[in-house]
């Protein structure tokens, strides 16, 4: 019982660091109605119980299997949690949003997830720094860019950050109370929590396609990115040497001034931010972030999949297999 409910808390922890990028750096999570967060929890739990699970499984070791783990959350989420946004128009949005907005930003989510799980490096503080900043210039932005965007104010903006932040803080500690005696081999998928996680992804699935958000050809598409990304994932796998999850586990115990630290300066950063999306720059600003979204969408996979080929060839050529 106490191995569940460290792994468990392990997935919570993992689950509001996907909430955060996707939902408040993003900004998707003011359009939300009451009644989407029960499934929305349900599947962003999935997605992190996924993800741990390939982590450690397929031993994605470094920033490619960062990378790659990325995509195929993005790919996921974008088909099951938030197609209203990522997909609202297809084909152009699977790049500028699904593989280049929401695909970095939880690429960087999850680095900061690995590095505030261990000793805390005062470079953190600068990153926090800089994701509010980039934040703060997007939602204050974004409704000038897509039509169906919410407005931001100043203060739903630090009330969403600060409610995110303290959801991360609480389930971090508790992950910390409870790991003692766990492995990274109990974070792979039981029969039962992958029954959850299934239910938890047909659940949201269901609750698109009903919503006419999500058609078929784009979640065929999306299945076929995320599949694409978890073959490379299982291609790199090889060796038992220590990856990034395992150097994370157990999660060093809280130091609350550097997380509060971290914190403030991310929430600072989104104040600057905002109140430069309200100066006469902001649409250069917004649209700056937008390109960059969109040649990262263009360019990551297919040099992550020329890279992993080229390392492969490599490999074999040494084993005199060609």
């Amino acid at each position: 019982m106490t191995h569940l409910l460290a792994v468990w808390n392990a997935r919570i922890v993992l689950a509001a660091w996907l909430l955060l990028g996707a939902e408040v750096l993003q900004w998707t999570a003011p359009t939300r109605a009451l009644a989407d967060w029960p499934p929305l929890v349900a599947g962003y739990l999935a997605l992190a119980a996924l993800a741990l699970d390939l982590a450690q499984r397929w031993r994605a070791r470094d920033i490619f299997g960062l990378l790659l783990l990325s995509g195929l959350t993005a790919a996921a989420g974008s088909a099951v949690l938030f197609p209203q946004r990522a997909l609202a128009d297809f084909p152009l949005t699977l790049v500028t949003r699904t593989m280049g907005a929401y695909a970095l930003t939880l690429a960087l989510v999850l680095a900061l997830a690995l590095a505030l799980s261990g000793t805390p490096r005062r470079s953190i503080l600068g990153a926090s720094a800089a994701a509010g900043l980039t934040w703060g210039v997007w939602a204050g932005g974004l409704s000038g860019l897509v039509s169906d965007a919410p407005s931001a104010s100043l203060s739903l903006l630090l009330l969403t950050g600060a409610a995110a932040l303290a959801v991360i803080g609480t389930s971090r500690w508790l992950a910390t109370r409870t790991w003692a005696g766990i492995s990274t081999d109990n974070l792979r998928l039981s029969w039962a929590s992958g029954a959850f996680a299934l239910g938890a992804f047909v659940w949201n699935l269901t609750r698109a396609v009903d919503s006419a958000a999500l058609p078929p050809l784009p979640l065929a598409v999306c299945a076929v990115l995320a599949a694409y990304c978890a073959l490379l994932l299982w291609f790199q796998r090889r060796g038992r040497a220590p990856t990034p999850l395992d150097r994370a586990l157990p999660p060093v115990a809280v130091r609350w001034p550097h997380l509060a630290g971290v914190a403030a300066l991310f929430l600072a950063g989104g104040t600057a931010g905002f109140l430069l999306s309200q100066t006469p720059a902001s649409s250069a600003l917004s649209g700056l972030l937008a390109l960059a979204y969109a040649a990262y969408g263009l360019v990551w996979l297919p040099t992550v999949s020329l890279v992993l080929g080229v390392q492969g060839w490599r490999r074999l050529t040494r084993q005199r297999r060609l």
